[in-house]
């Protein structure tokens, strides 16, 4: 093999220079920086020959344009023209989306063989997106025949990569044994990756973790400590079980206003459990009794519902949470 010599120096600099510079690279570029500042029409002009000369990456992004309508007129059949020599190409965004397409008939006729086969190829190549779709279908059984190994190996791959989400399947898996041996110590780990990356859930399965010590040193501060996380990130159920918590006085010290702001929070994230624990915290039933469904319609009275204005600031919970009571009195005991 010949030696690099420092008289070859310039050429090799040369040609990495005119590489860089070359039309195609220009006009990624020239694109790419359309694109960030809003100018789509441009960014169309500037992609549209780099992918009509077969580059993936621009036939790509020339797909979305069509299919967003971003500086032309939305045209699904371009759309779905480019993203297909995308995906052709190598592209495993695009595959992805083709994928999608396949599955759910967008644009073309639904076809499960196809819509495995783009979405394998784009796993393949490390999209998370695709990864953790083909996880939902071999658990769900919905498109594919299930199989728990074939799950659990791509979501793995996307756990690996970084998905936080992935993360959070992961330690599930791990947890409850699915088709891998229980490690509670393993799911715990993947879980606590996931939570720093905020995955609400894996915060929330945290919470659990520690507070009954499952592949963990039980702590009850570091427990509440990430369920407050996961409420603060939007989890229903792990709002509703702070507020619980504050209402009752375990774990934190009891207070009824932030038990009230808690549990109605959780009922506006769509936890309709946590309606009965914020009608017993208003009229000073235990909250065990309503969790044993105990009839407390006969206590609701309007000074009630003045209590919890007091409370609340938010107009539609407000009105939410009268009708709800209006509708609890005018039932049947």
């Amino acid at each position: 093999m010949r030696s690099v010599t420092a008289r070859s120096i310039p050429v090799l600099v040369c040609f990495s220079l005119c590489m860089s510079a070359s039309p195609v690279n220009a006009g990624l570029d020239e694109a790419r920086a359309a694109y960030l500042a809003g100018d789509y029409g441009q960014a169309l002009e500037a992609w549209l020959p780099v992918a009509q000369s077969g580059d993936a990456k621009a036939a790509y992004w020339v797909s979305i344009l069509y299919r967003d309508g971003l500086g032309v007129a939305k045209n699904d059949a371009l759309a779905l023209k480019w993203v297909s020599r995308a995906a052709e190409l190598g592209e495993p965004n695009a595959q992805y989306l083709l994928a999608r397409r396949y599955l759910l008939g967008d644009g073309v006729t639904q076809d499960t063989q196809q819509a495995v086969h783009w979405l394998t190829r784009s796993a393949s190549q490390g999209e998370v997106d695709a990864q953790l779709l083909l996880v939902q279908m071999y658990l769900s059984g919905e498109y594919l025949e299930v199989d728990q190994g074939k799950a659990l190996s791509w979501v793995r791959k996307a756990a690996e990569q970084g998905s936080a989400r992935a993360q959070f399947f992961l330690g599930a898996f791990y947890e409850s044994g699915t088709a891998i041996a229980q490690d509670p110590v393993a799911a715990s780990h993947w879980y606590e990756r996931a939570a720093y990356k905020q995955d609400q859930d894996a915060q929330f399965a945290l919470y659990g973790m520690y507070l009954h010590g499952i592949g963990v040193d039980a702590d009850l501060d570091l427990a509440f400590r990430w369920l407050e996380r996961a409420a603060q990130n939007d989890h229903a159920q792990a709002q509703s079980v702070l507020g619980v918590a504050y209402a009752v006085g375990e774990g934190v010290e009891r207070n009824d206003r932030k038990a009230v702001d808690w549990i109605s929070r959780a009922i506006l994230n769509g936890d309709k459990s946590a309606e009965a624990y914020l009608v017993s915290i208003v009229l000073g039933v235990s909250v065990d009794e309503v969790a044993q469904g105990r009839d407390i319609s006969a206590s609701i009275t309007d000074e009630s519902i003045d209590i919890v204005m007091r409370y609340l600031d938010i107009d539609s919970f407000k009105a939410f949470f009268e009708s709800t009571l209006a509708k609890d009195r005018a039932s049947p005991n």
